[in-house]
Parts: structure tokens; sequence; C-alpha cells
């Protein structure tokens, strides 16, 4: 009767040793970063969620009081199949811990992903300058003097492939380089009557909250409308903003990841498939501009 006890006792042991297991990496099971503070990043997290409907998912929020130990338990402890960031600080705080579960990056920009040896797949933020430029021509049939300020020192902003493509649609393209926000004012005011439109591509370095006041101000002075890069942006003053769609990256990210858990293969680095043309109404009566409305044109205010 012992030896059957402690036979039995044995098993039971297993069994639940077993359930343990299972419950801490379920089949579907997938880790999402992200920061709660920034509204794109809650649009990418709701695309996401619709996508993955089916899947188990496990959310750690940067600025929550205990993040850390979330992502220890997700990241470092196995518990998850697949773990998705959402955004450049949601990276570097998975890329910081030692983990050999597959990562997916979204809502990051291309230069961010240098160097990013663990990430199997992204989606990145940048539209092609070409894809800017289709969205002026259908707006502004009439327009074609635009020109782009570039920063040296973040390679690649602008090939010249583009500039090529751009020339064969029309457009009179100009490629300036500016290295600091006081460069790209000075540009912006050499541009007065050279230029139709200036497009600002993404860059922290010339453009954060301080520095696009001062641009804004010269922009309205020389009556040269600025394209920017994000809805904030053009809610600040600027004329037009061609960014992509948030909730669909997250879509995206979310078919991606399906991919990824069912072994099948996808494009390692994969760019936005919608955009969002953004237009600030009162800026565009200051500036004397209209345009040719079109599906994805939206009204920023």
């Amino acid at each position: 009767m012992l030896q059957e006890y402690i036979v039995r006792r044995i098993l039971i042991s297993v069994l639940l040793l077993c359930g343990s297991t299972l419950d801490a990496v379920e089949p579907g099971r997938i880790t999402v970063v992200y920061s709660s503070e920034a509204q794109p990043y809650m649009e990418a997290l709701d695309g996401l969620r619709a996508s993955l409907n089916n899947s188990t998912l496990a959310t750690v929020d940067l600025h929550s009081s205990n993040f850390r130990t979330q992502l220890a338990n997700s990241v470092e402890g196995g518990s998850s199949r697949l773990i998705v960031t959402i955004g450049r600080d949601a990276l570097e705080a998975v890329g910081s811990r030692k983990s050999d579960t597959p990562l997916i990056a979204t809502m990051i920009m291309q230069s961010e992903l240098t160097g990013k040896q663990r990430v199997a797949e992204a989606v990145r933020l940048d539209i092609p300058l070409v894809g800017i430029l289709a969205e002026l021509r259908t707006m502004f049939p009439h327009k074609n003097r635009v020109a782009v300020l570039r920063n040296p020192a973040l390679p690649g902003q602008v090939d010249a492939s583009a500039v090529m493509r751009a020339h064969q649609q029309g457009i009179a393209l100009q490629v300036i380089d500016a290295a600091s926000p006081e460069e790209s004012l000075r540009v912006l005011r050499y541009l007065k009557g050279r230029a139709d439109f200036v497009v600002c591509l993404p860059d922290s370095t010339l453009y954060n909250s301080t520095t696009v006041k001062s641009l804004i101000l010269a922009s309205l002075e020389s009556q040269l409308p600025i394209i920017g890069f994000s809805q904030s942006f053009v809610r600040a003053g600027a004329a037009i903003g061609v960014y992509p769609d948030f909730r669909d990256i997250g879509a995206q990210t979310g078919e991606i990841a399906q991919k990824q858990l069912a072994g099948q293969s996808a494009a390692p680095v994969d760019g936005p498939r919608k955009v969002v043309v953004g237009v600030n109404p009162r800026v565009m009566r200051l500036l004397g501009l209209e345009y040719r409305e079109g599906g994805n044109v939206v009204a920023v205010r």
C-alpha cells in the first residue's frame, strides 16, 4: 500500500509539473512591449489586438510602476513564443535583456534598426520620398517645385533613385542639407520664392517641440508651406503632413506575428501600407492654398 501511495504521489507531481509548464508557454502567447504615453503607439496596439484576436497577448507598459519585473518575467522568463516591441524605447528595453524568443519590432524608423541583430522582422515608419511627392502631385497638380531638408548625419534619407524618379514625374526637386535647427531656418528663408513646398523628413535632431515653433513661424513669414511627418507636426502649424496609418501598422504587425507563429516567412523589414495626409485648414487658408481632396486626406485641428 505504501509503495502504491508513493507511486501515485509521484505521478500527481509529474502531472502538476507538466501542467505548470504548459501554462507558462501557451501556444499563441505574445508579449507586447509599448509606451502608453504616446497616442500613435496606442493606436498601433489597438490594430495589433484586432488582428490577433485568436492569440493570447501579454502587454508590458514601459510607464507602469512594475514594468521591469514584467519584462523580466515575459522576456527573460521564456513565457512567450513571440515578443513585439512598439517604438524605439520598447525595442531598446527588450534588446538590453537576454532572450532567445523571436522579436518583431514595429513603429520604428529604418535608421533605428541598425545593429539590432535580434530583430527577426520589423515594420518601419519610413515613407519613401516618392510616396510623399506623389501625394503632393495629386493634391496640387500645378505646383512642382519641391525642396527637401536632409540631415547629412542620417544616411539614406534621400537617394539618387528618388531624385531621378521625382524628375521623371515632372517635379523640380531640390535636396538641401541642414545639420542643425539653425541651418534649417536659414534654408527655409533662402527658399522663399524658390520652392512651392518644403518637405521635412523625420529627424529628432532637427525637429522637436521647441525648434518646430520657430520653423512654423518662418514658414508663415515666407509664405512657404511645410510638409511634416506627423499629426502633431500638422497641429503645430505645418500646412500638410504625410504619415503612416498607425492603427493599420498595428494590424500589419499582427499579420506578420501570425505568420511567425505558424512558421511562415515574411519580409524581414516592411514599410507602411497605408498613409494619412493631414492638412491644417487654418494654415492652408493663411497660405492661400487650395487642393484636390482625396480619400486619405483628413483635416487636423
